[in-house]
């Protein structure tokens, strides 16, 4: 897939091919001594339960990440928004001077449920809005999401998003930061998939792509996960 260029930056990503997984684990060369894929288990603790995971080589940078069947509470990832490709640390500015604001951070771990991660981000992203007026919570159609931020604006507050609406289950979450606060106008979305937890943060320019970047997640998530081994 070609890269991304100047006049296209804002343009929504594509769903990634229904044959994504097929290449993910082929390698032209060695990574860290190896071909092969790198097979470990995620232990998550608030289901009592250890979920297998087998990891392209070329998207782990840490050594400790390369270690044969250790148990982890966590892995993270960072991809080019379109493509899903890996983007090395040592490769990120020039990815930026090429892409612009079009990488994906992903981070799988464990938390306590999506009901907690809302309140926690009220309690923090939101601090003080009791003296501002409150909170408010509006439907956007355009992007399908509520939104809760303070009846009043003020300084370095960040914008909530849920797709909480009438009685819908609560299934994601957004922390976006304010129009004007900081240069880098990122948002970070929490959800569920495939028995694990999930951080993804972007540019909030592709907010209105949300369901396409979480369905991509998805897939790419799914092709490391390895549900029939998975034990309590």
């Amino acid at each position: 897939m070609a890269p991304a260029v100047a006049d296209d930056l804002t343009k929504p990503p594509p769903l990634l091919p229904a044959t994504f997984c097929d290449t993910l684990f082929d390698l032209d060369t060695p990574v860290f001594g190896s071909m092969e894929p790198v097979n470990q288990f995620l232990v998550m603790e608030s289901e009592y339960e250890t979920l297998p995971i087998t990891l392209p080589r070329n998207y782990l940078e840490d050594m400790w990440d390369f270690n044969e069947g250790y148990s982890v509470p966590s892995h993270a990832f960072r991809v080019d928004i379109d493509t899903f490709e890996p983007i090395r640390s040592r490769d990120l500015k020039a990815f930026f001077d090429k892409n612009g604001q079009r990488s994906l951070d992903i981070l799988i771990d464990d938390n306590w449920g999506l009901r907690k991660v809302l309140d926690t981000a009220i309690r923090w992203d939101l601090q003080s809005y009791e003296m501002f007026g409150g909170l408010t919570e509006v439907y956007d159609p355009k992007l399908g999401l509520t939104r809760i931020e303070p009846v009043e604006p003020f300084p370095r507050h960040k914008i909530l998003f849920t797709n909480r609406v009438k009685h819908r289950p609560l299934i994601d979450v957004f922390s976006c930061r304010r129009p004007g606060d900081g240069v880098n106008q990122s948002c970070r979305h929490q959800f569920r998939v495939h028995d694990v937890d999930v951080y993804a943060r972007y540019d909030d320019q592709h907010l209105p792509s949300w369901q396409i970047i979480k369905a991509n997640v998805t897939t790419f998530l799914g092709c490391m996960l390895n549900f029939e081994k998975s034990s309590n």
